[in-house]
């Protein structure tokens, strides 16, 4: 991840969610207020059609989004996600950034 940003230019942030057969990716939301970025990479739980089952495979779904800061200062970025699965415990990541 990058250590640095520009001011008024979109800091492009990628990362890799994972689930199973029952988990699917949902919209990804990264909001910029002031010198704080959240990003929330959400999924959603499906039920498989038919009383069917869900499969143990374990998927990898990349993301990308972005994010822009508006001031030249130390900036968070904070990644929001859960540890397991939908009905997981929510689990906070922050990372700084210094913005030129």
């Amino acid at each position: 991840m990058a250590r640095t940003a520009r001011v008024c230019k979109s800091l492009v942030l990628q990362l890799t969610t994972c689930g199973s057969g029952c988990i699917d990716p949902d919209t990804t939301v990264a909001v910029a207020s002031g010198q704080l970025a959240t990003v929330a990479p959400n999924q959603q739980h499906v039920t498989p059609p038919n009383g069917g089952g869900c499969s143990r495979q374990l998927m990898f779904e990349p993301r990308t989004m972005r994010v822009d800061f508006t001031s030249t200062e130390s900036a968070t970025l904070r990644f929001i996600g859960r540890t397991s699965d939908v009905l997981g415990p929510l689990v906070a990541v922050e990372r700084r950034v210094l913005v030129r």
